[in-house]
C-alpha cells in the first residue's frame, strides 16, 4: 500500500473508532436516563459505570443519582467535576439539582435536603423559579395535612420566594392555612423561650422543668406555652434546646406528636 493510501486509511479507522465510542456512550446516557425516569437510581449509577468518565453529562448525571441515594459528598465531587469539564454549564446543573430535588421530596422526612438543592437550582438558574415554587407549594399543601413539620416547611419556602403563595393556600383550604399560621407563631415563639431558658439556667444552674417553671421566674417577662403544645428544655452544650410537641387534640388539627425544635 503506498503512503498516500495508508494515512487516509488510518485516518478512516479512527473516526469510525470514534464514532463508535460516541455511539456506544449516547446509549449508555439512555439507559441511564431511563433508570432516573423509573426512579432507579441504584440501577442508573451501575448503568454510568461504562459511560465516558470525561463526559459533564456523565458527571452530572451521577452527581443526580448520588444526590437521591443519600450520598452527597460524592454527588458534589462529580457536580465539581462536572465544572471543570464545562464551565458554562450552570444551566444543566441547576436542572440537576432541581430533578434531585423532585425525586427526594417524596421522602416526607428529606424536606431539609430539598430546600438546600433548591436554593442551589435557584442561585444557578433563577429561570427556574416557577418550577421551583410550585413544587414546594404543591408538596408542602400535601404534607401539611400530614404528621411533621415537613409541609410547613416546605410551604414556608415557597412563602419566601412568592408573596402571593400564603393568599393562594389561603383560597384553597382554611384549614390548612390556619395550620399553617399556628405552626409559625408556635415557631416564632421558640428563640423567646430560649433566650429565657439560657438566663434561668445562668441563675439555677439548671434548664427549666416546664414553661411554668420559666414563667414563675422571670413574672416582669410574661411567657406562655400556647395551646395544644408541650415544651422541654434540653442542655445542648453552652445553649438550651427547646422542642414544642404538638398534643393529642391541638386545636389546629396538628397531628399528635409533631415536633418544632430550636437547638
Amino acid at each position: 500500500m503506498s503512503e498516500a493510501l495508508f494515512f487516509p486509511m488510518r485516518i478512516v479507522q479512527f473516526s469510525l473508532i470514534i464514532f463508535f465510542l460516541l455511539g456506544c456512550n449516547r446509549n449508555t446516557l439512555r439507559l441511564a436516563e431511563a433508570d432516573l425516569a423509573a426512579n432507579n437510581f441504584a440501577g442508573a449509577l451501575k448503568t454510568l459505570q461504562t459511560a465516558d468518565s470525561t463526559s459533564a453529562v456523565t458527571a452530572r448525571l451521577k452527581a443526580l443519582a448520588l444526590l437521591v441515594e443519600e450520598r452527597p459528598v460524592e454527588a458534589f465531587r462529580e457536580i465539581a467535576k462536572s465544572r471543570l469539564i464545562d464551565s458554562t454549564g450552570q444551566h444543566a446543573t441547576a436542572h440537576i439539582f432541581f430533578r434531585a430535588a423532585s425525586a427526594i421530596v417524596r421522602e416526607k422526612d428529606r424536606t431539609i435536603e430539598v430546600s438546600a438543592l433548591l436554593d442551589s437550582a435557584l442561585t444557578l438558574d433563577p429561570g427556574l423559579k416557577d418550577q421551583v415554587i410550585n413544587l414546594a407549594w404543591q408538596r408542602g399543601m400535601e404534607y401539611l395535612a400530614m404528621s411533621g413539620d415537613d409541609g410547613y416547611r416546605l410551604m414556608n419556602y415557597a412563602i419566601r420566594h412568592d408573596e402571593d403563595a400564603l393568599g393562594r393556600l389561603r383560597g384553597r383550604d382554611m384549614i390548612l392555612a390556619r395550620r399553617f399560621d399556628e405552626f409559625s407563631a408556635a415557631e416564632q415563639q421558640l428563640p423567646l423561650l430560649q433566650t429565657a431558658a439560657g438566663s434561668f439556667r445562668q441563675q439555677n444552674g439548671r434548664a427549666p422543668s416546664s414553661v411554668e417553671e420559666l414563667a414563675a421566674a422571670f413574672p416582669d417577662n410574661p411567657l406562655s406555652g400556647r395551646s395544644g403544645w408541650t415544651y422541654a428544655f434540653i442542655p445542648n452544650g453552652p445553649r438550651i434546646a427547646v422542642e414544642a410537641r404538638a398534643k393529642l387534640g391541638n386545636p389546629y388539627g396538628i397531628p399528635a406528636g409533631t415536633l418544632l425544635k430550636l437547638w
